[in-house]
């Protein structure tokens, strides 16, 4: 399980440099999969949810200063005071009035203020980052449709029906080629309830995976382990896929 603190990881990249921070994103979303079994998808996540707290924060500070201007204005209007200096505050009230001190979300690592621009910054490069794979993300052949698929059971990788539960899975998954620690993941279930054909080795299943799915894409699959959290849901979706179908092995 990572113990990574996310909001300091991608303050400190642009802290040092704004211009250089995608490449630092990238790095260190390979450092996490690669140490961590955290994927792309979930490293991305946890970046995002950096960037919401972060607009919370200041969003916060924008309605707390707009309802002390609202309560200034009734007040002034009950006395008979003048408000024009008070309304043109709270019309130019602005996102862009309100800073975050760093020190005090960072605890005292990272010094100076982040502003709501600079938010939208780290915004906009992550989101160019998810958006570069999304649009580089092969699809799976196109010559075959998920019927198609479906009625081909690959009995040179699979015993007996056994495929239909490793399609349910990439089905209900929404299985794409991002999604490693998935394909990684029922490959090992699969095998530890003896589905493949006994000379299948996981450098067959990534060629399988391969010609039949992805165009060369998987290039490899880290060894996963149950003691997270989300492989242990993808466990419990797996056995509730299996039970669901009656399979046959010959």
């Amino acid at each position: 399980m990572s113990t990574t603190n996310y909001l300091n990881l991608i303050l400190s990249g642009y802290s040092k440099n704004p211009d250089t921070l995608k490449r630092y994103l990238i790095r260190n979303q390979k450092i996490e999969e690669r140490d961590n079994f955290i994927t792309e998808d979930e490293f991305y996540d946890n970046c995002k949810d950096v960037v919401l707290k972060l607009k919370e924060d200041i969003y916060f500070q924008y309605n707390n200063r707009k309802s002390e201007l609202l309560e200034v204005l009734d007040f002034k209007k009950h006395k008979g005071i003048d408000t024009i200096e008070t309304q043109k505050q709270y019309d130019t009230n602005d996102l862009s009035h309100f800073t975050i001190n760093l020190c005090s979300i960072t605890n005292q690592e990272i010094y100076g203020h982040l502003s709501y621009s600079d938010i939208e910054f780290i915004e906009n490069t992550i989101n160019q980052l998810v958006q570069k794979d999304e649009h580089n993300e092969p699809q799976p052949k196109e010559t075959k449709n998920s019927n198609e698929v479906k009625k081909e059971l690959y009995n040179n990788i699979f015993k007996g029906n056994t495929f239909l539960l490793w399609f349910k899975y990439y089905q209900n998954k929404n299985i794409d080629v991002t999604c490693k620690t998935d394909l990684r993941v029922i490959y090992e279930l699969m095998k530890k309830d003896n589905c493949f054909q006994n000379t299948i080795e996981l450098k067959h299943y990534i060629n399988w995976l391969n010609s039949e799915f992805f165009d060369g894409a998987i290039m490899e699959l880290k060894k996963q382990y149950f003691d997270s959290r989300p492989n242990q849901q993808r466990l419990k979706d797996y056995e509730q896929y299996k039970t669901n179908l009656q399979l046959t092995f010959k």
